[in-house]
């Protein structure tokens, strides 16, 4: 480098103690200056990569786990489906006449259908038999309820169930 390079690098002060050096003490500045460097690449580059690296293949392995937590699911969720009981009726208001009937819950009239919808009115049915009844309707029929108006009466645990079922 020529003179006027160093002076750009160095203060006066360290150009004058460099140029009146000797080559053994220019090797041992140059050497622990290597150091020093090799020493700051490690902690500023070196050391976070391998860091990143570790978090990284921590994350690889839960996201793995879930991963096939989600097939596992997945694979259950179609085995359900294929193994789902089909209609047992194809008119739905004898399912849903059955469904009431066997659980002594008895419609204010016949259900009517409207728009592949079937509309019924329980004027007096208890809260859980309704609930079992509506389970076994979706489960066994798959027939669900679309709209529900539930009214409770003077006797603790009956409504009026005013009921929208569909398929």
């Amino acid at each position: 480098m020529t003179p006027a390079g160093r002076s750009a690098l160095l203060p006066a002060p360290l150009r004058t103690a460099w140029d009146r050096s000797t080559s053994r003490e220019r090797r041992i500045v140059a050497l622990g200056a290597l150091v020093v460097g090799c020493a700051a690449f490690w902690w500023l580059v070196w050391q976070p990569i391998n860091v990143d690296i570790e978090r990284s293949r921590a994350e690889l392995a839960r996201r793995i786990d879930i991963l096939a937590a989600t097939r596992t699911m997945a694979d259950e969720s179609a085995s359900l489906a294929r193994d789902a009981r089909p209609a047992r009726s194809t008119d739905p208001r004898t399912a849903i006449a059955r469904a009431f009937a066997e659980r002594g819950m008895r419609p204010a009239s016949a259900p009517e259908s409207r728009d592949g919808r079937v509309a019924v009115v329980l004027p007096d049915a208890r809260f859980d038999a309704l609930l079992i009844a509506l389970d076994v309707l979706r489960k066994e029929d798959g027939i669900y309820v679309a709209e529900a108006t539930l009214t409770p009466r003077v006797e603790p645990g009956t409504v009026r169930a005013e009921l929208l079922l569909a398929r």
